[in-house]
Formats: C-alpha cells, structure tokens, sequence
C-alpha cells in the first residue's frame, strides 16, 4: 500500500507552504492594523503632525448622550402629545412610546338596595424614547422641563464614540485591502 504522501509529495509541500504563508500574512496583518492604531493616536497627539496637516488643531470628538427624565405630571396623556411634537419640531422622533394605565385601588361602597358606587383609582405611565440630532439635545430637555409638575429625577449621560469610529473605519480599511489581497491572489 502505497503512503498518500509519497505519491503526491508536491502537493504536501504546497499545501504545508500555503497554510505557513497564510498563517505570517495574518501576524503581518495585525502588526500592521496595531501601528495604524499607534500612528493614529500618536498623529492626533502630536502638535507638530496636526499643525502640518489639513485637520483641526483639536480632533472633533463623537459623543452620544443620553438623558433618562423622570416626573409627575396632571395630564400624562396631554404631556405625551406635547412631547411628541416637541421631538418632531427638533427634528426628532419617538423611538417607543409605552402608555400604560393600571389600577391602584378599587372600592365598591353600596348606597341603596339596587344603586352601587364604585371607585377606581387609576396610574397612567408612559415610558418614552426620543432621538433627537446632538444639536438639538439640549434644547429639547429645557422645553420638556417645563412640561413636567414635579422632577423625580434627571440623569444625562455623555459617551465618547471617537474610538469605535476610528476602530470601525481602520477594520473597513483592514478588510478592504485583505479582499484585495484575496482577489490578487485568484
């Protein structure tokens, strides 16, 4: 019986070549997505690098804030529509909308032989998503102030993005030269 690799022994050394070689350009390739990172950082940092270049003194920075307001008010139906149209005139909109009502306390008291009243008090909620344009965060947090009764609280949270953006933009690159290299090599 003959061995698979003595009849074939070029076709071993390809495929030991190949799988080698693929596995030095993938190192090779992270090597050099790592200093594009560096260089990116390292060029931002640098005084002398920005001053030379076309780009801002100071890199614009992406944030996504967030603000989580909670309040009491006498209408909550009435302030539902109000806020919606104030999301609208900042051009935004309402992601998800949740108005809900739920029964506190009921009674039942009876007041003649064949008459019965009945009390029911209700709670009326509704849980809100906006998104609104950065420019117009601020803005719309002063108008839906002032439709609030009583502030229970208000939190507003800023996230720099910067990073992922260029992280996402450098794997686009990344991906887009090795589909190059892919595409030379058939």
């Amino acid at each position: 019986m003959k061995s698979y690799f003595s009849s074939y022994p070029f076709a071993f050394i390809f495929l030991f070549a190949v799988l080698f070689g693929c596995s030095n350009e993938r190192s090779m390739e992270k090597a050099y997505t790592e200093q594009i990172s560096l260089d990116s950082v390292s060029v931002a940092q640098s005084p002398a690098a920005v001053s030379e270049s076309s780009t801002p003194a100071t890199p614009e920075r992406k944030f996504i804030r967030t603000a989580d307001v909670k309040f009491k008010t006498d209408n909550v139906t009435q302030a539902t529509e109000t806020i919606e149209e104030l999301t609208r005139s900042y051009q935004g909109f309402v992601s998800h909308t949740n108005l809900t009502s739920t029964v506190v306390y009921s009674t039942s008291t009876q007041i003649k032989a064949d008459t019965m009243l009945q009390q029911t008090e209700y709670m009326v909620e509704n849980n809100m998503t906006l998104r609104v344009p950065n420019s117009q965060f601020d803005s719309l947090l002063k108008e839906i102030s002032q439709v609030t009764g009583f502030l229970d609280h208000r939190v507003i949270n800023a996230d720099d993005v910067s990073l992922q953006l260029l992280e996402n933009s450098l794997r686009i690159k990344r991906n887009q030269k090795a589909e190059q290299r892919v595409e030379q090599a058939i």
